[in-house]
């Protein structure tokens, strides 16, 4: 992943991400889990991730390299990454600084690109999708799928073949508890730097 839309943290880099169509709404967002997968093109994908959507926000699950939780609630600014094995979580406070650009689970295509092209419409996993060709002049070129039926970016390749790809797609309700953490007395907070050690 090699564009401002991800947040490069102690090697790690994280999903963050959110033109000519309208974006979605918190209510307007489908829920849905799916495995979230990040590889070069014409490679084998890497860690697979297991990612939770609703309009509560994300949620992202077994982020290399300790199998890291990220919760990120809509309501909020803040990122939670949890690892239950230790009990220590970290908080991020960028308030979706890496979110000025949309890329892999953008609620539009090409969100913040001054330059998109819609490219035709193709069938990806089982869903319709509008491919297009969004270009920056400081971060360069990507391409994305965006599912209309999701209201998600369900793909994004840059443009020297890095892909970031939901697969195996499952629709259905997400239980709210998933988008929030309650601080426990028995967790302690550390510097986020801590939990990619």
């Amino acid at each position: 992943m090699a564009k401002a839309v991800t947040v490069l943290v102690a090697g790690c880099t994280f999903l963050l991400g959110t033109v000519a169509v309208p974006a979605a709404t918190a209510a307007e967002v489908p829920e849905f889990t799916a495995e979230s997968v990040t590889y070069r093109e014409g490679g084998t994908p890497g860690k697979t991730l297991t990612l939770h959507m609703g309009p509560e926000g994300h949620r992202l699950e077994n982020i290399p390299p300790r199998g890291i939780t990220l919760i990120a609630p809509a309501a909020e600014t803040k990122r939670w990454m949890l690892d239950p094995d230790s009990q220590v979580y970290a908080v991020d406070a960028s308030g979706g600084k890496g979110d000025r650009l949309g890329g892999l689970l953008a609620h539009e295509p090409c969100k913040g690109f001054p330059q998109a092209e819609r490219l035709g419409t193709e069938a990806l996993h089982g869903y319709t999708v509008a491919k297009w060709r969004c270009r920056h002049p400081d971060f360069g070129t990507v391409t994305q799928w965006f599912a209309p039926r999701l209201a998600t970016v369900i793909k994004d390749r840059s443009a020297a073949g890095e892909v970031q790809e939901l697969r195996k797609i499952q629709e259905g309700p997400q239980p709210a508890h998933l988008f929030r953490f309650q601080q426990r007395e028995s967790w302690k907070q550390v510097p986020v730097i801590q939990l990619f050690r």
